[in-house]
């Protein structure tokens, strides 16, 4: 049976971010497989389509389709959070790191 797990939407500002941080020469390869496996999900790929083409377990797929919205929407709530009480701390996401993949 299909497995489509739970339905990815992004907008253009998550599209714009994720391409950043999968072009961002230290992001880990094992980031860059997470970003893959979210914008996969978006176009509507299910969990085995996107196993598949990324040569991983559907498990992982589905774990990382379950998890993006709610570390998307913690992520910015945080980051708005620290620019309005601190304008130089570090980004939630970034822990300090130069690219801010901290979540993945």
């Amino acid at each position: 049976m299909p497995r489509c797990g739970v339905s990815v939407n992004l907008l253009e500002s998550q599209q714009i971010q994720l391409q950043q941080w999968k072009r961002a020469h230290g992001t880990p390869q094992q980031v860059v497989q997470r970003l893959e496996i979210v914008r996969l999900a978006a176009e509507g790929l299910q969990d085995i389509q996107i196993a598949e083409e990324l040569g991983i377990n559907f498990k992982t797929v589905s774990l990382w389709r379950r998890r993006w919205n709610p570390l998307w929407k913690r992520s910015k709530s945080a980051d708005k959070d620290s620019k309005s009480s601190n304008p130089a701390a570090p980004s939630p996401l970034g822990g300090g790191r130069k690219n801010n993949s901290s979540y993945f």
